[in-house]
């Protein structure tokens, strides 16, 4: 496969460097970037005049007098001009680099060669840049955006943002290691479809090949003793063959592991442990970091077995919370016997906040979770402990949800920031977000309270979208999704995937939405870590912008799945599930039982204080035809925020400043309907194109305007206020054929004149 992979990504550099064949060139880049297809390439494309000729460095003729061998190399192909082509140039002979010199120093012939950045090339050679003899290129890596579009076009579909995120990163610019991970892939099965997308499955670890034992005694070797000088090793083939797979960096003439955890295993397995519980909990940490979960968990287990359980129980909790689920029963265990010991108040907190983390949100007993809290609060006596502890107490209120409750708890602990956190999240719940976004830009690590970092990121992403900042909402679950991505976290994926969905649904972008789903639904079904904690959420979007897309039998089915999944700890996501039932049933043609559904959506958010879901469910019911159902309540509600008064006005005008152009579209199809202008129905379908992938049948109620092109730019013109003078000289036409076009636009449009321009745009 790796032989007949498709040339792409590098158009750019191919179109200069055929541009530059005849003035020659010197094409620089690092192993394996494609410079030798490139130089290929780009001599398919040389002139009827040229005779290209590619050679290896050392296939050039024996040099004895510079112009004598010159000579016999342009009278291989008189009377054309010899394009001579030499890959890897840094690895020829003096004598050759000096006959290359002389080549070009005469313009005998035009020279491409390439060389490999970083390495020492001959004298003879690095003059033909340094003194301006040649231009010199530096071809970079390709860029993930190019690694994902050369893997779709290889695999003839769709792959997902997290498999070419691991490929791309393996094959740290070597397009060869690429083709060669991708052919073992599929050989065993790691790279495979999964509902429909192309995903790699497994851990990491599984790109290496295997490896030969001179190869594996030449990796010992270096890993214990790294940086190794060159000039000390006797296997040298087998040393450039390593650096040229990537497993090997080269440096200053010295080599050592490109992957350090890859070390830090190799020595391991040879028998070099590290001595103390501190030494392994740092290899721990570093694995975890690292996303390398199998190192970190080996570590951990060593750790533990030389003296050191707790600190070990925080590794592997973060291997079981971040990476694989089905194992939390079993974390669970090692948790409740670990509380058991005699413990200071900080190790009994930690272990407890850990404990009740997993019980809740892992294991759905959420009611063991929150008895737990409360008796490790009446054991330990430090107050930033106990204050901790009532921060997740206030959390497992707000996710039942019980937004009003968890505000109280989380008040008089307003000093702490978790505690500023989780209050955020309660005002988004409760229609405030103007309030929650700067209590949700404080940041809290991870490791320090695990689980509020990723609700905090939920939340402020709600709270920019509600607050009226849609771009930034968008950037924000944008942030979250490539955190995700970055090593599959499972647990979460399902969550971010949902939330960008969303964000770029409001945005009205359902071609995108549907992608980012598939993304994620594609993971869901690999099953890899057991992610299943926001599967709910997951298949509630993709019910809604498949019913948004007018796809009623994949609607259905998702809802379905999105009820089948649901589970007690992520009750806060209900709303959502709630408010994918109306359009469920409004894409199948029962207008009447999705407005009840919308109805119903309300009252969930009512009975939970939930405001700002109670605004969205009743505006869905406006959504669908009868505000005034609606209109009364969402006056009632003190939701404040710009979004919010849009959604009250039922503005297009307004939607459309937010970037909410989803609801923009809407709105103006509705005002369309309802008025039966020319103006208005011809803005209304200039909105909806705003929409791609969005079905909007009552599109099909209007009598839409057609304009020109021509008609369109002089409107705009004319709009912006310049006269039919200024206009017909932009043109080259008479003033008369401009107003005789605005003429005609004025009577498609149902306008008087030119003072009416400004509602048309």
């Amino acid at each position: 496969m790796a032989a007949q992979w498709p040339f792409t990504g590098r158009e750019d550099e191919l179109t200069l460097l055929s541009g530059r064949l005849a003035a020659g060139l010197v094409v620089a880049g690092s192993i394996g970037v494609g410079k030798s297809r490139l130089l290929a390439e780009a001599f398919t494309r040389a002139p009827r005049d040229f005779a290209p000729k590619l050679v290896e460095y050392d296939a050039l003729p024996v040099v004895g007098d510079l112009r004598t061998a010159a000579n016999a190399l342009v009278a291989e192909v008189a009377p054309r001009r010899l394009l001579l082509g030499i890959d890897d140039a840094h690895l020829l002979a003096d004598s050759s680099a000096a006959l290359i010199q002389h080549v070009v120093q005469n313009r005998a012939a035009s020279v491409v060669l390439t060389i490999r950045a970083g390495e020492r090339a001959p004298d003879a050679i690095v003059a033909l840049w340094k003194d301006r003899l040649l231009d010199r290129i530096d071809l970079a890596a390709p860029t993930e955006p190019q690694t994902g579009a050369l893997l779709e076009r290889v695999l003839a579909g769709p792959v997902t943002a997290g498999t070419i995120r691991l490929l791309h990163s393996r094959a740290n610019g070597n397009m060869a290691v690429l083709a060669e991970m991708v052919q073992a892939g599929l050989a065993d099965g790691a790279l495979a479809k999964v509902a429909g997308v192309w995903r790699w499955r497994g851990e990491p670890g599984a790109l290496d090949r295997d490896v030969t034992e001179a190869e594996r005694d030449v990796l010992e070797l270096v890993a214990r003793n790294e940086p190794v000088c060159v000039d000390t090793l006797t296997d040298l083939d087998t040393v450039d063959s390593l650096i040229h797979d990537g497993r090997l960096t080269l440096h200053d003439d010295c080599v050592r592991l490109t992957d350090p955890l890859k070390a830090e295993a190799i020595r391991a397995a040879a028998g070099q442990r590290p001595r103390s519980a501190q030494e392994l909990l740092a290899a721990a940490h570093e694995a975890t970091a690292a996303l390398d979960f199998v190192q970190a968990e080996r570590f951990a287990w060593q750790a533990a077995e030389a003296g050191d359980p707790i600190g070990a129980a925080e590794v592997l909790w973060r291997v079981v919370s971040l990476r694989d689920l089905t194992r939390a029963p079993e974390m669970d265990e090692m948790l409740a016997r670990l509380l058991r010991k005699d413990l200071t108040d900080r190790q009994a907190a930690t272990l407890a906040y850990r404990r009740a983390f997993l019980l809740f949100w892992f294991l759905d007993r959420t009611s063991d979770a929150i008895d737990l809290l409360g008796e490790t609060k009446l054991r330990v006596a430090d107050r930033q402990c106990r204050d901790e502890l009532s921060v997740l107490e206030a959390l497992f209120m707000l996710y039942r949800p019980d937004p009003r409750a968890a505000l109280d708890r989380l008040t008089p602990l307003s000093d702490h920031v978790p505690a500023k956190l989780g209050t955020g999240m309660a005002l988004v719940l409760l229609g405030r977000p103007m309030d929650a976004v700067p209590a949700l830009q404080f940041q809290v690590g991870h490791d320090e309270l695990p689980g509020l970092d990723l609700g905090a990121a939920m939340f402020r992403c709600y709270a920019l979208l509600m607050s009226g900042d849609l771009p930034a909402a968008e950037h924000a679950a944008e942030e979250l999704y490539q955190t995700a991505l970055a090593g599959e976290w499972h647990w979460n994926a399902a969550l971010a995937h949902a939330l960008l969905s969303q964000m770029v649904r409001f945005r009205g972008n359902l071609t995108a939405a549907r992608r980012i789903l598939a993304d994620g639904l594609s993971l869901y079904h690999s099953g890899v870590g057991g992610g299943t904690a926001f599967a709910s959420l997951l298949f509630a979007e993709v019910a809604t912008v498949r019913a948004l897309s007018g796809d009623p039998e994949g609607a259905s089915t998702a809802l379905a799945e999105a009820d089948r999944t649901f589970r007690p700890s992520q009750a806060v996501h209900r709303f959502w599930l709630e408010m994918a039932r109306p359009w469920v049933a409004n894409v199948a043609g029962d207008r009447a039982e999705a407005i009840r559904l919308a109805g119903r959506a309300a009252e969930v958010a009512r009975e939970c204080g939930a405001d700002a879901y109670e605004m969205l469910a009743l505006y869905d019911i406006v959504r669908l035809g009868a505000p005034d159902l609606a209109v009364n309540r969402m006056a009632e509600l003190r939701c404040q925020s710009a979004f919010f008064d849009a959604l009250r006005a039922h503005d297009a005008a307004a939607f459309s400043e937010l970037g909410a152009c989803l609801y923009a579209a809407e709105a103006a199809i509705q005002a369309a309907q309802a008025d039966r202008r020319a103006v208005s129905a011809y803005r209304a379908a200039r909105l909806a194109e705003n929409c791609p992938g969005t079905h909007f049948p009552e599109l099909s109620t209007l009598d839409v305007p057609r304009l020109s092109e021509r008609e369109r730019t002089i409107g705009r013109l004319a709009a912006a206020g310049q006269s039919s003078r200024a206009i017909a000289e932009r043109f080259t036409v008479s003033p008369r054929t401009v107003e005789n076009h605005l003429q005609r636009l004025y009577t498609k449009l149902g306008l008087r004149g030119r003072d009416d321009l400004g509602e048309w745009l």
